[in-house]
């Protein structure tokens, strides 16, 4: 699991090198190193034109020591720095005095853009130095336009550190930004190169040592191939009850297919035993879809739960493991008071998605009262509902507020996406880009709630469950787009996916 760095933590990251003897010239020679080795890694750079846009502070600065080892390396490179009041950081004049010694073009622009046409026609490769991590205002004046020169260029552009214009810490757009083919960054990713637009706009990115020894602590991850040596080799003497108990509770009339769904997850993922509880108006047609799952019928109201079942379920649920609540449950006075009842009588952690979420909404407070762990997989919508907010909110701060929430109802938040982030409750966050957008199709939540609840069922952490099922189910839709592709991909097609994808774990990590 990669540590990932938000831009006041690079901030103390430099201060700390500085202060064991690590001053910012070496760093930033460091750094233009590691892209002139990444560049002449994927191109042969010889002969070719490089042209390097730089600004003013130490990312421009970066980019004109990188034009320096470009140049040495037989390159044929411009360099075209914004001009303006504003004077250079000390170790950028540095290299700017060097790429004069050297005879390096210069060009110095504050306007007219016009003189430069021929270096962006001419040009093979471009560099972006115009902004680094510390950009929080919107780009304006010369600044955007060179931006819109880069993006219509149709070259190849490599960005420095992160694309100018996107912000480091929320991958927010600051009114434009580089559109890059490549981003090589120093040290550790930064929450802007997983966060959309920064993670599209970054396009491949490189990670860097640039010396930055010291060790900091942080509460950002990024879950990477490593994390499936979570999964535990299974032992010869073993039963269906040594991999637990999943139930899923839901369905209703037109949403029978949900709960079908997250049981056949479970199942795939490798729970013993799974049941669904639904109403009992569907109890023939969800027995129908698969033979292996079991379901326990309740007498329900007009196709929908109700609370006057509860007894009943309460017993059953006794020695279970874990729960699945809300798929295909329905939203109404009848399911929001059978979800209010089944929160006080839980014992054991239980994963609340669809419509368990939207009961949960204007039920808030239950989450407080329970005694196990709860694990909440809210799409963009569901959490502006959960948190009174507008959509919007959550699509622009989506970090700060899966972390506030987690910490404020001490339970684990799952806020899906094409960037998926999970918060556990003491505010540690992780990161998932795994999958594809083949996996926006009805169902696919549904198919995620059943793994993590079959994780848990097989008594794997709840942290644990949720990293490993992250995973998963990325890399199985991931397997699922090879076999068919990401217009026709569908929920069942994960669904089938799961034992392929953990039958080559099962090899690689030797179970």
């Amino acid at each position: 699991m990669r540590k990932v760095c938000s831009s006041s933590q690079m901030r103390e990251l430099e201060k700390r090198a500085e202060k064991i003897g690590i001053p910012p010239l070496i760093l930033m020679e460091n750094a233009a190193i590691g892209v002139a080795n990444y560049l002449k890694e994927i191109i042969d750079v010889a002969d070719k034109k490089i042209l390097v846009l730089s600004g003013r502070g130490n990312n421009g600065g970066d980019g004109m020591a990188v034009a320096r080892h470009l140049k040495n390396s037989s390159a044929d490179v411009s360099v075209v720095i914004v001009d303006g009041e504003k004077s250079f950081s000390s170790e950028s004049d540095i290299n700017f005095k060097i790429l004069n010694n050297m005879g390096i073009p210069i060009f110095l622009v504050r306007n007219n853009l016009e003189s430069i046409d021929h270096l962006f026609d001419s040009a093979d490769i471009i560099i972006d130095a115009l902004f680094g991590t510390g950009l929080t205002r919107e780009v304006s004046g010369i600044y955007r336009d060179l931006i819109f020169k880069i993006n219509n260029s149709r070259k190849y552009v490599l960005s420095i550190d992160i694309p100018s214009g996107i912000n480091s810490d929320t991958g927010e757009m600051m009114g434009i930004a580089v559109k890059a083919n490549s981003t090589v960054t120093f040290g550790y990713l930064k929450l802007g190169h997983l966060l959309f637009p920064g993670r599209e706009y970054a396009g491949d990115i490189r990670v860097v040592d640039i010396s930055l020894s010291c060790d900091f602590d942080t509460t950002f991850f990024l879950i990477g191939e490593e994390e499936r040596g979570i999964l535990k080799r299974r032992g010869p003497n073993t039963h269906k009850g040594t991999y637990g108990h999943m139930v899923v509770i839901g369905g209703s009339k037109g949403k029978s297919g949900a709960v079908s769904m997250s049981a056949k997850a479970g199942l795939r993922t490798g729970a013993g035993l799974v049941t669904i509880v639904c109403p009992v108006e569907l109890n023939n047609i969800i027995e129908a879809c698969s033979l292996e799952v079991m379901t326990f019928p309740l007498q329900g109201s007009e196709g929908y739960l109700d609370v006057n079942s509860i007894d009943a379920l309460k017993a059953f649920l006794e020695d279970k493991e874990s729960i699945v609540l809300g798929p295909g449950m329905g939203f109404n006075d009848k399911t929001i008071n059978f979800f209010e009842n089944v929160m006080k009588i839980i014992q054991v952690p239980t994963v609340i998605d669809a419509d368990g979420l939207n009961c949960l909404s204007i039920k808030k407070d239950l989450l407080k009262k329970v005694n196990t762990d709860i694990v909440l997989t809210p799409h963009p919508g569901e959490m502006a509902r959960l948190m009174d907010v507008d959509i919007k909110q959550v699509l622009k701060s989506p970090v700060e507020l899966t972390m506030e929430f987690a910490k404020k109802y001490s339970c684990h938040v799952i806020l899906k996406g094409a960037t998926t982030i999970y918060s556990d409750p003491s505010g540690n966050v992780y990161f998932s880009t795994y999958g594809n957008p083949g996996m926006a199709t009805a169902g696919s939540g549904d198919v995620l709630s059943g793994i993590i609840g079959s994780l848990i069922a097989q008594k794997y952490s709840v942290r644990d469950s949720i990293i490993l099922s992250l995973l998963l189910h990325g890399r199985s839709g991931d397997y699922a787009k090879e076999c068919f592709g990401e217009y026709g991909l569908n929920a069942t097609d994960i669904i089938e996916a799961i034992p392929m994808v953990l039958k080559k774990w099962e090899v690689n990590n030797g179970c």
